[in-house]
Parts: C-alpha cells; sequence; structure tokens
C-alpha cells in the first residue's frame, strides 16, 4: 500500500488497514541516491529491493571474478539433483 493507493480509493476501503512490508530508509544517501538516479520522489519497496537485489549479484560477481566455478556437487543446484534423485 502505497500514497498513491490511498489517493485513489475513499478512506474507509483502507481504513483500519494494517500491512508488513519491507520499508526503504527514506532518509539514507542510498535512497537519495537511488530517487535520484529514477527520477522519483517516492519509491516504491519493490524497487528498492530490485536494486539492492541487483547490487548483491553484481558485488558477487565481482568478488567470484577469476576464481574456478564450483563442483557441481557443491552448488544449490547439484545438491537439489541429489535430493530429488
Amino acid at each position: 500500500m502505497n500514497q498513491k493507493l490511498l489517493d485513489s480509493v475513499p478512506a474507509e476501503v483502507t481504513d483500519g488497514t494494517y500491512t508488513a512490508t519491507p520499508s526503504p530508509a527514506v532518509d539514507s544517501a542510498g535512497y537519495k541516491r537511488l530517487a535520484k538516479f529514477l527520477g522519483a520522489a517516492d519509491l516504491d519497496p519493490y524497487s528498492c529491493q530490485c536494486h539492492d537485489h541487483a547490487s548483491l549479484v553484481i558485488l558477487a560477481i565481482a568478488k567470484a571474478k577469476g576464481r574456478p566455478p564450483a563442483p557441481p556437487s557443491r552448488t544449490m543446484s547439484g545438491r537439489s539433483r541429489r535430493v530429488a534423485a
């Protein structure tokens, strides 16, 4: 639920509604940089999480650069194959 939804429906529709979603740290420097990059003043949690997930993947790739890939038995897909067999 965001401000756009609250503005678009009558108050009685959302009155008494509780939500539990991740909330970005709107006062953080990272949030402000992402908002500037996306050209938006109010970012939804999904956009913030997608940015965080992509950043973590990129950092993991950068850290792993130059390392040989793990043997199939040590990867998650290798483990799931063993469990499924």
